[in-house]
């Protein structure tokens, strides 16, 4: 797991030619230092939990309700189904993520 650091200004200098919206692949990141771990959810929740000393984490996904215009306009009335082949690709497939792990708050089941 990686070790908190703050980011010197030469650090940012180096870094900042890389912020032009531009997507990089894991192991682009990675090189560029960027990310400090390649993996999937799992691993960052398996990382998060040995770090906090937790034996379990509950994930929430937060979703935005309906507005008012939705409503009206008849969109997003009921919650969509969930598609059992996309929720498995989502799940399967390596992203970034960020989990922060500020412990005020939290407490162990």
């Amino acid at each position: 797991s990686a070790a908190p650091r703050s980011i010197t200004r030469s650090r940012l200098r180096g870094i900042a030619p890389l912020a032009t919206g531009r997507i990089f692949t894991a192991n682009q990141a990675k090189a560029a230092g960027l990310v400090d771990e390649i993996g999937f959810e799992a691993d960052a929740l398996e990382a998060l939990k040995t770090k906090l000393g937790l034996t379990s984490v509950k994930i929430v996904r937060h979703e935005q309700p309906p507005t008012l215009l939705d409503t009206l306009l008849g969109g997003q009335i009921r919650a969509p189904q969930a598609d059992p082949l996309k929720t498995f690709l989502d799940a399967s497939t390596p992203k970034a993520m960020y989990f922060f792990g500020w412990q005020a708050g939290l407490t162990t089941p």
